[in-house]
Parts: C-alpha cells; structure tokens; sequence
C-alpha cells in the first residue's frame, strides 16, 4: 500500500443530494478486475438502529442512503463514492 497516496476519508460534514452521481467499485463475483458502475442518488432518509439498544443507547438513527447503481454479485461491500475529488458516502450492501 506504499506510494498509493493519503488514504480516502470519509466526508463527515455533509450528505450528497439527491441526484448526485455516484461511482460504484468492487470486484464482481467470478472476476479479477475492478468493476465500476455508475449511477445517482435516489433516496436519502434516516432508519432506526435497534441493534444499539442494550449497549448503553436507547434509540439511534443512522442516515441511509439509496442509489440506483447497479450492484454486481461480489461487489457488494464496495464503496459508493461521489464528488469531485471523489469521496466515500458509504459501501454497497453486503
């Protein structure tokens, strides 16, 4: 991983808008490249998070959000970038 530059952080002050593009990476079941896809955000909401209660929290929402890029069988966990730099919004569901 030397050489490879400053690792990619997470963009903590903001959420993307609806409609923004995004780039998909991960390497599909079967292959050895990297696969891209491409598409936009569809949906930003806030879902409960049930599994925080009996570790000291009584209710936390996470925001989720929702885009329509294709997701290929064994990309799953890859992240879901956007912006320009790129940057990390979140990982594809695994």
């Amino acid at each position: 991983w030397q050489g490879l530059g400053p690792p990619i952080r997470f963009s903590s002050d903001r959420l993307p808008a609806p409609g923004a593009a995004v780039t998909v990476l991960g390497f599909g079941q079967g292959g050895d490249n990297l696969c891209t896809t491409k598409g936009v955000v569809s949906r930003i909401d806030v879902q409960p998070y049930p599994w925080a209660r009996g570790r000291g929290y009584q209710f936390i929402q996470l925001p989720v959000i929702q885009i329509d890029a294709a997701i290929n069988p064994g990309n799953s966990g890859g992240p879901a970038l956007t912006g320009d730099p790129l940057q990390p919004v979140g990982s594809g569901p695994t």
